[in-house]
């Protein structure tokens, strides 16, 4: 999928609650947890609400490499989004 304008996936990053803002950078980097790798433009509707598009985006991802695990994760998080408890847990199953 880096073909879609050269795009290559970020990490989000999770930050628990119990770490301060004025703890140093190298602590803040040791709590950080790597919950999920994710296109910018997948990203980018899932933040602006357009499920659909990221929907259809990793479905595309999924038909041209079905070995690609972090496509389903993805698309899970998003049919769970859209309330699509089924969809969401066959996703899921297949990580």
């Amino acid at each position: 999928m880096a073909s879609q304008s050269g795009q290559y996936p970020r990490t989000l990053w999770l930050v628990p609650r119990h770490v301060s803002t004025l703890d140093s950078y190298n602590t803040m980097r040791a709590c950080f947890i790597q919950i999920l790798t994710i296109y910018p433009t997948v990203r980018n509707a899932c933040v602006i609400g357009d499920l659909p598009i990221a929907e259809g985006l990793l479905t595309r991802e999924i038909n041209t490499d079905g070995n690609k695990y972090s496509s389903y994760a993805n698309r899970s998080f998003v049919m769970a989004r859209k309330s699509d408890w089924d969809n969401a847990l066959h996703d899921a199953l297949k990580v």
